[in-house]
């Protein structure tokens, strides 16, 4: 029974690869599984994630207003897997394949007119999950005031084959200066 099942669902997933794909996109919304750092975010922003149209293709967007679009991108936008996933995890896309999905996603941006800001893991606490204090002011200036484009939050961004065409690359703002010069 279950290698009927099985064969059954090959066949299906086969001639329906679009169906497939929103199938799986579906479960994993609902599924409510985020990283640390999504879900540090979602305690400043509350957007809803959504699927975006890119040409023929679909990606999943972090966070999504009318305007604005918030991606965050963790270790694997960055680096390819040290190891194999242990048997029972989905195995992990080549970087390769996850750079191409990423660019696919700024083009799309880019082609609307839409805000998109990607944050790299590295404006996140690791402890936490949090957005560091050092990134929030200028977040909370993206957001009240859009302007078009893609925006990369963090130096990480500088080595990625994508990022060097039509995206700016911000590193991480210097502490704010809190002078309190006494006069007496």
């Amino acid at each position: 029974i279950q290698a009927s099942r099985a064969a059954n669902l090959k066949r299906w997933r086969d001639e329906n690869p679009e169906k497939f794909r929103e199938a799986v996109a579906k479960s994993t919304m609902a599924s409510g599984k985020r990283s640390k750092n999504e879900c540090g975010l979602r305690a400043l922003i509350d957007w809803p994630q959504a699927q975006v149209r890119c040409g023929t293709e679909r990606k999943q967007v972090d966070f999504v207003s009318e305007k604005v679009w918030i991606e965050v991108d963790g270790y694997y936008h960055f680096f390819s897997p040290k190891r194999r996933p242990a048997p029972r995890k989905r195995p992990q896309r080549p970087l390769e394949n996850v750079q191409t999905r990423d660019e696919m996603l700024n083009a799309e941006a880019r082609r609307r007119g839409i805000t998109l800001i990607r944050l790299a893991g590295s404006c996140f606490h690791t402890s936490t999950g949090r957005l560091r204090l050092i990134w929030e002011p200028w977040l909370m200036a993206m957001l009240r005031s859009p302007t078009p484009g893609v925006w990369c939050a963090g130096a990480l961004y500088e080595s990625c084959p994508w990022a060097s065409g039509g995206c700016t690359i911000l590193r991480s703002p210097p502490p704010p200066t809190t002078s309190s010069s006494r006069t007496e």
